[in-house]
């Protein structure tokens, strides 16, 4: 009986090793306009962060008019800074990024979150961060009604204006 449990024992612990030693699985890549941030590190290189009098701002364009079940194109444009360029260790907090963000971002649709009031009442027809050449993002509204829509930027962090746009049943 005592051979059994230390045969069990030895086993649990050669497990237990196993994983321990093992291989860890490779981080997850992000789109390159997320910012590149070590979780609970921070920075300890030249990293691109918010200077003095900073802001961030989002402006978007949409229809003021659409049919349901119809796509409708939406645009959004972007504006940061300034940024400043510091050799430092920052805490985890801060946000930061590897490369210097742009000021002016003239097409972001597909880059922003989209946000309607009531919730969730249109469909955005390019997933987030699909960054195919020429494209924009889209949104189709099923119920004829009077939406309000705009977006949300996390890096850097800015909501946009609203834009009220009125939906008719497709005849």
């Amino acid at each position: 009986m005592d051979f059994v449990r230390i045969r069990l024992l030895v086993a649990a612990l050669v497990a237990l090793l196993l994983v321990a030693c093992s291989e860890q699985p490779a981080p997850c890549t992000v789109a390159p306009t997320v910012m590149t941030r070590l979780v609970n590190v921070g920075a300890t290189e030249f990293v691109f962060v918010p200077a003095e009098n900073f802001s961030a701002s989002v402006e978007i364009v949409a229809p003021a008019e659409a049919v349901t079940g119809e796509w409708i194109t939406l645009l959004a444009k972007r504006r940061s800074g300034p940024w400043k360029q510091v050799l430092a260790v920052l805490p985890p907090d801060e946000p930061w990024s590897l490369q210097q963000p742009p000021e002016f971002e003239n097409e972001v649709s597909r880059s922003v979150f989209w946000e309607t009031d009531p919730p969730f009442s249109a469909r955005c027809g390019v997933p987030l961060y699909d960054h195919t050449p020429g494209t924009t993002q889209t949104a189709m509204f099923a119920k004829p009604g009077l939406y309000k829509i705009w977006a949300v930027s996390l890096f850097p962090q800015a909501k946009s204006n609203v834009v009220t746009v009125s939906v008719r049943a497709n005849n």
